[in-house]
């Protein structure tokens, strides 16, 4: 079906990001309103757990424990079964500025980035990523990352990642662990979070440029939702053919008052007047909220 507006899921977040499908729920973190929630059609919105300082990055070990970056303090908390957190894995040694995305994998192993420098006052300086071990141990896994952020398996021997200052993709072998490829994207796209669609392209929150980008790995993209106006920072697949992304005000200096931060659900499906199902091409545009749904070519930029 066509759609008027993209359903708002929930809303009044400072920055949300990080979220993740998971048992029936979108889990997800407003890192600088200071806490994790868990939010489902049904049961609604859940506060899961609150922080002084910014969560991000959320997992979970093979016991279903959940494990939370915790940004500042460059460190892995777990939640324990019965709801006690504790410090997973510390790696304020090995990081100088504030850690940041982190996945865990079908083996319950955390994989870890960070800032690297301050963008806001340094020039753009590599940094890793690191492997953190259902035990807590930590190891370097690659490095020579700009800001290595928003990351996804695209199969069980590979790894992509947003480089969010270098505007690019990097695809990671994960056995040689070797950056294999790496996909350019425009100017000022600044890639964020991502996820990996059932078709292998990988659908990328760009942050300052008002857009959700669909990635194909030979390099070529386009942008599939429009979000003018507003910041878009992650971007996920929930059932029934949804996606989900998160939205706040570009301008952090007053969202922790003002809470403008929302997760948005697109359908990807949409019925034709004779019955049957196609794919859509959409823009939305986040101050008018004008929806122009079509089954045009890809590149093809709708008029909002």
């Amino acid at each position: 079906r066509p759609m008027d507006a993209p359903a708002i899921a929930c809303e009044g977040f400072a920055f949300p990001e990080c979220r993740r499908w998971r048992n029936d729920q979108l889990w997800f973190s407003d890192i600088l309103g200071g806490a994790v929630y868990r939010w489902s059609p049904d049961g609604g919105l859940h506060e899961v757990t609150a922080f002084d300082t910014g969560p991000s990055g959320l997992g979970w070990t093979l016991a279903e424990e959940l494990l939370i970056c915790d940004g500042q303090n460059r460190r892995i908390l777990k939640m324990t079964l019965d709801g006690r957190r504790e410090v997973h894995a510390d790696l304020s040694n090995l990081m100088h500025h504030p850690a940041n995305e982190m996945i865990t994998d079908r083996r319950g192993w955390a994989l870890i980035g960070g800032y690297g420098y301050n963008p806001d006052v340094e020039d753009p300086t590599p940094s890793s990523l690191y492997w953190v071990s259902p035990q807590g141990g930590v190891s370097e896994f690659v490095g020579g990352l700009i800001f290595p952020n928003g990351m996804a398996f695209l199969d069980d021997h590979t790894l992509v990642v947003s480089e969010t200052f270098a505007d690019r993709l990097a695809i990671i072998d994960v056995p040689s662990a070797r950056v294999i490829n790496r996909i350019k994207l425009p100017i000022g796209s600044t890639p964020d979070g991502l996820s990996v669609a059932d078709d292998g392209s990988v659908w990328v929150a760009s942050a300052f440029g008002e857009a959700v980008f669909r990635v194909h790995l030979d390099g070529t993209y386009e942008r599939i939702i429009e979000l003018a106006g507003t910041g878009v920072y992650d971007v996920t697949f929930g059932p029934d053919n949804t996606v989900f992304v998160a939205v706040s005000d570009t301008d952090e200096t007053h969202v922790t008052v003002t809470r403008p931060g929302k997760i948005l659900i697109f359908d990807l499906i949409f019925t034709n007047p004779d019955g049957t199902n196609a794919a859509f091409l959409q823009v939305f545009d986040a101050v008018s909220g004008n929806v122009t749904v079509g089954t045009t070519a890809p590149n093809i930029v709708l008029a909002a």
